[in-house]
């Protein structure tokens, strides 16, 4: 396709002679470069670039989920690139413009320019670390709905600036900037499980300080869900505790959920607990997961279906940060808890999946699609494979698996940051192309996507996916021609 010095935008739809069902060629100006994308789960795509000059001349694009543009919008940003001789740009563009959509794209937070736009592209400035009324407020992790940023955390009290024992969360209201701090009070749950006081060196302190644990598991516009767990020393029973909060911080619900594995043991794995757990004294870092970290929860609707999901062993390892895995546990319950249907998965794999591993190196990915269908992908980037299953939602049974063996080249892995275009995986089946892990699983789960990435012969293709219920939605890079082409797949 021939260049020219504007930025043009090539509308395909669905040929029999293609699998994509909708593309979108994007071809970048003289001097202008890729610096981000992005998309929603109800199909936004952001794409953004900027000139090679010190005060980037950055445009912003927003299209709908059939990729017709919303906005557009041009200024002066703030936002400078990282030099040639540093990290990925010894090799690729020096790219990364920190942003992000809100939940459905109401807002997009432009980090770097300390602006928030809204869904027609207009601006205004967004103190995104809350200026002086948020000086004294320790932040341990935030979430971002459609109508406000919130930040989890404590106040800090005493002239050492101390946290206090009490968990607030700081509400950043996009719609008029308005800010709020909100202590969460968090309920007692009944012990429905056997546990023992030595089930961690620290539980007599814990007591002492009425100490809990909690984490935020999933949140949308109306209410944010955070999540106790209680595992056993044996590491054979897990009860989560389950709190549903609105905005002002009132409890909505509450639910006890305990599970039981039969000769199997819970193993840490980083399926989104256990890194960024509150604990009213610290938090869990320097590079090892929490007790949390044996599983997670998606809540599926209004809270009307809960999905339990995690890795297990077969024996218990003396060092919970090191273990040989032997299969996934997905339990599903109704909203009072109660148990649809459950399935224990060995999985035979003595060259990746049962090797001695790091937890914190594994990924667990849950991913619900189509209404009906789960897509669960467990994935090492050490080790260099990815085991992965479809399954009826409906009963729980497997429909089909795959495994994955892939090389990794680490710079475009690693990037400048983590979302500086990552790629860096190549699977035998697609020559001469790199992926992140999303655009693998999405080749399994969908098979418009296997036949797209085998009918491309071209060398030098990088691709970027996101997985939603309905589609997935792709980003194409040709790093020789330096164009890009969004692509959308229906399931």
């Amino acid at each position: 396709m021939k260049k020219v010095n504007l930025l043009i935008f090539c509308f395909g739809f669905l040929f029999f002679a293609n699998a994509q069902d909708k593309s979108l060629d994007i071809i970048l100006k003289e001097k202008n470069r890729y610096l981000s994308h992005d998309f929603t789960q109800n199909g936004l795509s952001y794409f953004i670039t900027g000139n090679d000059k010190s005060k980037t001349d950055l445009n912003v694009f927003c299209y709908d989920s059939d990729f017709n543009l919303k906005f557009t919008k041009n200024f002066i940003s703030k936002y400078e690139g990282l030099p040639a001789f540093f990290g990925r740009g010894m090799n690729d563009s020096q790219v990364y413009y920190d942003f992000q959509p809100t939940i459905s794209g109401k807002y997009t937070l432009l980090y770097d320019d300390d602006l928030v736009q809204d869904e027609n592209g207009n601006t205004k400035v967004f103190e995104h670390d809350g200026g002086k009324f948020f000086k004294d407020f320790n932040t341990k992790f935030f979430i971002n709905n459609d109508n406000f940023s919130c930040f989890f955390g404590y106040k800090k009290v005493g002239k050492k600036n101390e946290d206090s024992k009490e968990v607030y969360f700081y509400r950043y209201d996009l719609n008029d900037l308005s800010k709020k701090i909100i202590e969460l009070k968090f309920p007692e749950f009944q012990a429905l499980i056997s546990t023992s006081p030595d089930n961690n060196k620290n539980a007599k302190k814990d007591k002492e300080e009425k100490s809990q644990k909690w984490e935020v598991a999933q949140f949308d516009n109306n209410q944010f869900l955070m999540i106790n767990k209680e595992l056993n020393k044996e590491r054979t029973q897990n009860q989560y505790n389950i709190v549903s909060y609105d905005y002002e911080g009132n409890v909505v619900k509450t639910l006890s959920i305990p599970i039981k594995l039969k000769g199997k043991y819970f193993a840490l794995s980083d399926s989104g607990l256990g890194t960024r757990t509150i604990i009213y004294s610290s938090m869990y870092n320097a590079g090892l997961l929490s007790e949390f970290a044996t599983g997670n929860v998606y809540v599926e609707g209004n809270n009307e279906f809960y999905y339990i999901y995690g890795l297990y062993s077969n024996t218990k390892s003396s060092q919970i940060n090191k273990v040989n895995f032997n299969g996934f546990y997905i339990y599903k319950y109704n909203s009072n808890g109660e148990l649809v249907w459950k399935n224990e998965k060995e999985i035979v794999d003595s060259n990746g999946f049962n090797t001695t591993q790091r937890p914190i190196a594994v990924s667990v990915d849950f991913v619900l699609i189509n209404g009906n269908q789960i897509g669960l992908n467990m994935s090492s980037f050490h080790e260099e494979y990815a085991q992965m299953f479809l399954l009826s939602s409906l009963d729980g049974k497997i429909i089909k698996n795959k495994k994955h063996d892939f090389k990794i080249e680490a710079l475009k892995l690693n990037a400048i940051r983590v979302k500086a275009f990552p790629t860096g995986y190549t699977l035998n089946s697609y020559e001469n192309k790199n992926f992140d892990i999303n655009t693998a699983f999405a080749s399994f789960l969908n098979p418009k996507v296997d036949t797209f990435l085998k009918s491309k012969t071209k060398e030098d293709l990088n691709y970027n996916a996101k997985i939603t219920k309905n589609a997935i939605y792709m980003i194409e890079e040709d790093t020789k021609e330096k164009d890009f082409r969004l692509l959308k797949f229906n399931f």
